[in-house]
């Protein structure tokens, strides 16, 4: 019950006293006058108590605001500028979280680089704010661990099969990078990105 109509739901039932005790004693026109009044003032009263709040702080409570809000936000960057820089068995990719709450199972997908699968290991937990976290995870090809016989042959098979796939091509080739992670409440985010690749093995990320 809204305070206002509380103070005049009192004075309501005060002034019908009053006009029912005058009606009773002394003069009735002024008694059914406060009676009306009284009666009026119920009704006002009433009247108030159904209409819908406009306070700021009840129309606030009743909406969520957008401002208050917490979600986390991956964002992927490279560790390198081009892939003759990358050591054996390295991926290029860093993820880091630049929204406002934790990221859980943050994981990377790309398929099909040269008829190759990128198998990236998963990121438990992605804190607001650490540093970029370096991604790890193997290359697959007809059923073969490429990374762990590229490491023994002191080679980067994430880095043959890029050079492989761009070779005789003028121009940049697009990888499309799949992201998933879980939000605090568990529910399950996708989003993707683009690798794109030169010749010359230069490599950038971009949302399109």
């Amino acid at each position: 019950m809204r305070p206002r109509f509380r103070e005049g739901l009192g004075i309501a039932v005060s002034t019908l006293g009053a006009g029912f005790a005058l009606l009773n004693w002394t003069s009735k026109p002024v008694g059914i006058g406060f009676v009306l009044a009284g009666i009026g003032m119920l009704l006002w009263g009433l009247s108030d108590e159904r209409r819908p709040s406009t306070k700021s702080s009840d129309v606030a409570a009743s909406r969520p605001d957008a401002e208050t809000s917490v979600r986390p936000v991956v964002a992927v960057t490279l560790a390198v500028s081009n892939l003759q820089k990358l050591a054996s068995g390295e991926l290029p990719f860093k993820v880091a979280n630049i929204g406002s709450a934790a990221a859980r199972f943050v994981r990377l997908k790309i398929h099909n680089v040269g008829g190759a699968t990128v198998d990236c290991d998963e990121v438990t937990l992605l804190a607001p704010g650490e540093p970029p976290v370096q991604i790890t995870g193997r290359i697959y090809e007809h059923g073969h661990d490429m990374t762990s016989i590229a490491a023994g042959l002191d080679a980067n098979w994430f880095r043959a099969k890029m050079r492989q796939v761009t070779k005789g091509v003028n121009r940049e080739i697009r990888f499309p990078v799949t992201v998933e992670y879980a939000n605090p409440d568990g529910k399950q985010q996708t989003e993707r990105v683009i690798l794109r690749c030169s010749p010359s093995l230069d490599v950038r990320i971009t949302r399109d």
